[in-house]
């Protein structure tokens, strides 16, 4: 099958397009035929070997959705032809709130969702009638759940189109004094979902209000954030670190996204033969929006 394939760690221009041995589901397992697989900026860290526990050769992705078209020894529950999108992990444990020592993600430890096959665990899959729903924007389900939300932005065109879709404003990350701006346009920050923390969380920190609650959820422009104890403490604001929720935390969010009718945001889409170029896309061209490639 063709696959998106690291073999080095060299960045993503060494990313190469193979043939690579098709999948036979084990037991317990189904093989699923990706329909469209989106790609984030954890493939361009894993390229740069910055990334935990790093393995290669490896097919890259963790995000996808398709067709179950083999079922494994012992599986109920699943049948081939089940549209299906797909849990972006595998042996998360018992306990809901952190996962087990085992746990890894798709893409990196385990095979990824950038190929034309890919065989997990029967528990893995979520019905599907709409491809790509797991590809969701945040700022979609904060509007849902009737919050009040501001966001950051490069430039102006990402912020309105993040008011075009609910956000009440936002400010330009690229704007030394965007410090001093955010108490005055939000009146206090109660949560904060922060994917590049090393040079944000500085700037936000003041103005978030008593019993705040700060996730981090990536570290896109590097791992290291300075802040004042007293930030933190004196306000009794929590910091939570998120990578993904176990599987009962994506069948929530599926239902919520179908339930409001939330669907994606596509920035550019690919064909599988073009799948290094949409991880280029993403280093070079991203603005606002995911980048998919589609089988």
């Amino acid at each position: 099958m063709k696959a998106l394939y690291l073999e080095k760690i060299d960045g993503p221009d060494s990313v190469i397009m193979a043939d690579v041995e098709t999948p036979v589901p084990g037991p317990g397992e189904v093989r699923v035929a990706i329909k469209a697989a989106s790609i984030n900026h954890r493939e361009l860290f894993i390229t740069h070997g910055q990334y935990p526990g790093m393995t290669v050769p490896t097919t890259l992705g963790c995000d996808g959705a398709g067709v179950v078209d083999m079922i494994g020894e012992g599986v109920s529950g699943a049948s081939e032809g089940d549209e299906v999108v797909l849990y972006p992990a595998r042996n998360w444990g018992p306990n809901r709130h952190a996962p087990a020592a085992d746990f890894g993600l798709l893409g990196m430890p385990f095979a990824g969702t950038i190929a034309e096959y890919i065989c997990v665990p029967v528990e893995n899959l979520a019905p599907n009638g709409t491809f790509l729903a797991k590809v969701l924007a945040g700022l979609a389900f904060a509007v849902a759940k009737g919050a009040d939300v501001y966001v950051t932005g490069e430039n102006q065109e990402v912020i309105d189109r993040a008011i075009a879709m609910g956000a009440k404003g936002g400010l330009l990350y690229t704007d030394p004094d965007w410090r001093k701006q955010v108490g005055k346009l939000t009146g206090g920050v109660d949560v904060v979902l922060d994917g590049a923390p090393a040079p944000s969380f500085a700037n936000y920190v003041r103005a978030i209000n008593p019993g705040a609650r700060i996730v981090i959820y990536g570290s896109t422009a590097g791992n290291e954030i300075k802040f004042n104890a007293t930030d933190i403490f004196l306000k009794s604001a929590s910091i939570v670190g998120s990578q993904v929720g176990d599987p009962q935390d994506f069948q929530e969010m599926l239902a919520f996204a179908s339930d409001h009718q939330i669907r994606p945001v596509i920035e550019a889409t690919y064909p599988l033969a073009q799948a290094k170029e949409a991880l280029l896309h993403l280093r070079d061209s991203h603005k606002f929006g995911k980048v998919v490639v589609t089988m």
